[in-house]
């Protein structure tokens, strides 16, 4: 009996401590859970929030670095296309294909003035700066030896950038100085610059040249005996005679009539580096020492452009060659675009807007100058070409005219100096 009471009591002992046991260890899992569940909420919390910090990094990042998607194939081809067509194709080309970018960091303080004073000029004004007439093309009359009210009224209308005189513009003295200082005043007047006055070196009054002109159409650099460096001196030298005189000289007429092989087409058959050897070695030179206008030929050169273009026309000439390859950035003047060679195969506006595009900034006497000015404001308004490709020339036309009223200055400075020490 005493036994059965032991072992009953012994039975009640390890039940109590299994529930104990059960107890204590329910306490503590219930503890556990209840702290977890007070730390779980904040550390949920906190990394939200980071999450949402890293996701807000990550779209501001994506917003300023847009990750560009792969180009498909059909697309890419089309830009690798688009990048080896020449800027100088001619048949296809536009105005911006011929267009030089205007360098920001000159040297030539004129560039920051010329800038200046387009800024003050509306776009048709800067447009007809691109034309070089006669005063008869300007006013309409058969003979112009002064220049009145008509004259003023017909260049606000086309405010040029220059006039072209011939002997016949010419009765005396007197008169001629009268009519070319209108010509400047009524210039000054309407856009603030001075005027272009152009003439042949065999213009003359008395054997010298007349007061007012302030453009000479030459010296020529074609070359007639072969000797390229003895023709490069000459051109030089001319040049400095012209500044020493207040004058601007034009260099005519690249890429050289010399060169032609087939006289009946104006064609030459020589390439670019035989060029370069020869023809074109006194233009190279005068470019060095700071050549301000040129005269573009309108002789065909295949061997260089690929076709019959004139060069007064081409994109390659003009831009990829004279420009760029050679590192002329001043006036480029067309040859007369009257000429009859030009008339058969090209109506009046299509040379002048043709050799536009091409990259001159000069047309040198159109054939209809109210035809080509109007035919050149068309084409802006269209697209056909940039005002920034109008402004181009403008601005290279500016900068020259600007350094001839240097030349100038300097030049009556030097006459006062005399005077005072007289």
């Amino acid at each position: 009996m005493s036994n059965n009471n032991s072992r009953k009591k012994h039975t009640q002992e390890r039940l109590i401590a299994w529930l104990v046991f059960i107890l204590v260890v329910a306490v503590i899992t219930t503890g556990i859970i209840f702290i977890a569940i007070k730390i779980k909420a904040p550390i949920e919390s906190k990394i939200n929030e980071i999450k949402e910090q890293r996701a807000e990094q990550a779209a501001g990042e994506k917003d300023e670095e847009p990750e560009e998607e792969p180009a498909g194939e059909e697309e890419q081809e089309a830009l690798n296309e688009d990048d080896l067509v020449s800027i100088f194709d001619h048949e296809d080309s536009t105005e911006s294909e011929n267009s030089v970018p205007q360098k920001s960091e000159k040297d030539d303080p004129l560039w920051e003035e010329a800038g200046s004073r387009m800024e003050d000029m509306t776009m048709e004004q800067r447009a007809a700066q691109m034309f070089f007439v006669t005063p008869e093309a300007l006013t309409g009359v058969d003979k112009a030896t002064a220049a009145g009210e008509k004259t003023r009224t017909a260049y606000i209308d086309h405010p040029v950038g220059g006039v072209i005189l011939f002997q016949d513009n010419i009765e005396d003295a007197e008169q001629f100085s009268l009519m070319t200082s209108n010509l400047q005043k009524f210039a000054r007047e309407t856009v603030g610059l001075p005027l272009f006055l152009g003439a042949d070196p065999s213009l003359n009054i008395d054997g010298e040249t007349p007061e007012g002109i302030n453009v000479i159409f030459g010296p020529s650099a074609d070359i007639e005996d072969k000797d390229y460096n003895a023709t490069a001196d000459h051109v030089a030298g001319e040049l400095d005679k012209l500044h020493e005189a207040g004058c601007l000289g034009v260099v005519g007429h690249f890429p050289g009539y010399a060169s032609i092989t087939e006289e009946e087409t104006l064609t030459t058959s020589k390439d670019w580096g035989e060029l370069m050897e020869s023809d074109l070695i006194p233009f190279s030179r005068a470019i060095d020492e700071n050549l301000k206008l040129l005269t573009i030929s309108n002789i065909r050169v295949p061997e260089v452009t690929g076709d019959e273009i004139p060069a007064s026309m081409s994109g390659i000439i003009i831009t990829q060659k004279l420009r760029l390859d050679m590192g002329y950035d001043s006036v480029i003047i067309t040859e007369p675009m009257n000429e009859q060679s030009l008339g058969e195969a090209y109506s009046p506006t299509e040379g002048a807007l043709n050799a536009i595009k091409a990259g001159a900034d000069v047309v040198l006497m159109p054939q209809d100058l109210d035809g080509c000015y109007q035919a050149l404001l068309d084409a802006v308004s269209k697209g056909e070409i940039s005002k920034e490709r109008i402004d181009e020339s403008a601005l290279r036309i500016i900068r020259a005219k600007l350094y001839l009223e240097q030349l100038r200055d300097s030049l009556a400075d030097e006459g006062s100096e005399v005077s005072s020490e007289l």
